[in-house]
């Protein structure tokens, strides 16, 4: 993984999901979920920023599908995310501090071409994101 000054916001938020669900036999990328294989495809959305404090509410889309037909895979793999992000408080994920990470909502897509199952959670990240304009002090 790269690092340093060469990543931005959303690629250090990135890292830091990756970095949470590395245990899980899943690949985790960036953007759309590959043609095969049992992964997860994160991408972002803002939700709310406040207008001159450094709090803000980043959106987070998980699109989960395990490379199976059984309908207890996909779900076994959502809920283990779940667990290891829901609740997450007080940390820092690659140079963002994350103040507290919540499912906001999930929803079953049903099945993709090769029959597999597939699933999206969305998690929001209150996180405190400074900026020219932005200062807490």
């Amino acid at each position: 993984m790269p690092g340093g000054s060469d990543v931005n916001y959303h690629e250090s938020l990135f890292y830091g999901i990756y970095d949470a669900l590395a245990d899980l036999e899943a690949n985790v990328v960036l953007g759309v979920l590959p043609q095969t294989g049992t992964a997860i495809a994160v991408t972002f959305y803002g939700v709310q920023d406040h207008g001159t404090m450094t709090d803000s509410i980043q959106g987070v889309q998980l699109a989960i599908r395990a490379e199976s037909r059984d309908t207890r895979d996909t779900p076994r793999l959502a809920e283990a995310v779940f667990d290891r992000l829901h609740g997450v408080t007080a940390t820092d994920w690659h140079g963002i501090p994350i103040v507290h990470c919540y499912r906001n909502s999930s929803a079953y897509l049903g099945v993709d071409d090769s029959g597999n199952h597939k699933i999206t959670d969305n998690y929001y990240l209150q996180v405190s994101r400074a900026g020219r304009h932005r200062t807490d002090t």
